[in-house]
C-alpha cells in the first residue's frame, strides 16, 4: 500500500513553499494540525486525494510507533437499592 500511495500523492499534489504544517492545538484525544497542499487535479476528486494523504500520514505513524490516543470510557451500572 504504501508505494501506490506513495505514487498517488506525487501524481496529484505539489509540496511547494505555500504548503503549509503547523501544529495548532490540544484536543480531548488529539494533537491538531493544519495541513495545505496544493492538490494538482481538483476536478478528478477533492475528497479522495485527501483521504489518500490521511491514510499516507496514519502509515507513516504507524511506521514510526506513534500511536494515537483514544480516550477510554468506563460505564458502571449500578443495582437498584431497593
Amino acid at each position: 500500500m504504501p508505494d501506490t500511495v506513495d505514487a498517488f500523492l506525487l501524481h496529484h499534489i505539489t509540496w511547494s513553499v505555500n504548503s503549509v504544517c503547523h501544529f495548532v492545538g490540544f484536543s480531548a484525544a488529539s494533537l491538531d494540525f493544519l495541513l495545505r497542499f496544493w492538490i494538482n487535479d481538483p476536478a478528478n476528486g477533492v475528497v479522495n486525494v485527501k483521504g489518500e494523504v490521511y491514510l499516507a500520514l496514519w502509515e507513516a505513524f504507524r511506521e514510526h510507533g506513534i500511536e494515537i490516543p483514544f480516550p477510554q470510557r468506563e460505564v458502571r451500572l449500578l443495582q437498584d437499592a431497593a
